[in-house]
């Protein structure tokens, strides 16, 4: 079951995002039709406000939140607030606080749940702000607070299970314990083989001229070709994507003339997993689909996640044949 919300204060319209939403649906639709049958999101786009402040417990009862069917909610909160980039406000911030509706859904959604046998199942996104050099006392504590709410998150580099682009974030879910699952994840090694210009085609990386470190992923090598590009943002023209006095972004790839350029929409596509086209809709503005790729999950990092934590969860079966609650993430509290 599907079902689809926005979150509050984006540069995109709700209607933008909504005819994105649908258009990709259809094409995993078309590409998967035993996985994702039209019936299982025909009414998606019906029952919940696109606005999550004006989600109540009547709306989740519409959308069918009482259902016996297992419900993976899988969501994120604007970060500009718990950014070095933003205002570094943190949860207080007029975007970041966008946390907290968030929270109240999953409240609600747990509380209307509680006696099933698969009360809630749910991931939240936000960056890794406990990483940022430099953080202010507000972003500190929100990281805190985050995790007084909701548990201690997985903290995961998407380039490390296959994306082309760094996206340090931290993942909070109660489908598995979240030690548990960091484990798994930091076994894994990306595939040396995996190269840049295996998804940017018609333009060639440049050298890289300076690597990152643990916790980022490690794949690119000062003096040799890029392996994985800085992080994708929803701004246009960011720091890292663009010429600057003190030297050319990193984001930037090499055309056939040897010229500096910006990324394509469909090579942004492509290195966060997604088939070319996904967001090649007329009615979405160039700024528009590029804030969407800039704000979107990682393919790879989704799919990755929620196979690993199934698998996981999966083998910890219990000796009456049940699995372990999944009302609440490793060292948070319960919502109700």
């Amino acid at each position: 079951m599907v079902h689809y919300s926005r979150r509050k204060s984006v540069v995109t319209s709700a209607e933008q995002e909504m005819l994105n939403a649908i258009m990709r649906l259809t094409q995993l639709t078309v590409q998967y039709p035993d996985q994702l049958p039209l019936e299982a999101w025909s009414s998606a786009f019906t029952p919940l406000p696109q606005d999550v402040y004006s989600i109540t417990e009547e709306h989740l009862s519409f959308a069918r939140a009482l259902e016996e069917e297992p419900i993976l909610l899988i969501a994120g909160f604007e970060c500009a607030d718990l950014s070095l980039a933003g205002s570094r406000k943190g949860l207080q911030g007029s975007k970041s606080s966008t946390f907290y509706p968030l929270l109240s859904v999953l409240a609600s959604l747990q509380r209307m749940r509680s006696s099933y046998a698969f009360p809630l199942a749910y991931m939240i996104e936000n960056t890794a702000t406990q990483y940022a050099y430099g953080s202010s006392r507000a972003m500190k504590d929100s990281f805190h607070e985050l995790c007084a709410k909701i548990g201690s998150p997985i903290v995961l580099d998407a380039a490390n299970v296959g994306s082309y682009a760094h996206r340090l974030r931290n993942y909070w879910t109660n489908l598995v314990s979240s030690s548990a699952l960091q484990c798994i994840l930091d076994s894994f090694e990306r595939d040396p083989d995996l190269n840049l210009s295996d998804v940017l085609y018609t333009t060639n990386p440049q050298i890289c001229t300076k690597a990152r470190s643990y916790p980022w992923c490690t794949a690119n090598v000062p003096g040799k070709l890029l392996k994985v590009l800085p992080t994708l943002v929803a701004r246009v023209d960011s720091y890292a994507f663009r010429s600057r006095p003190d030297g050319e972004g990193q984001g930037q790839v090499l055309y056939e003339a040897g010229n500096l350029v910006p990324l394509t929409l469909e090579e942004r596509e492509r290195i966060l997993g997604y088939p070319t086209g996904s967001i090649d809709i007329p009615a979405i503005s160039f700024n528009a689909r590029h804030h969407i790729l800039g704000s979107c999950f990682d393919a790879f990092v989704v799919s990755h996640l929620i196979v690993c934590a199934f698998a996981l969860r999966f083998s910890m079966v219990l000796p009456d044949g049940s699995y372990p609650s999944s009302h609440v993430s490793e060292g948070g509290t319960a919502f109700f």
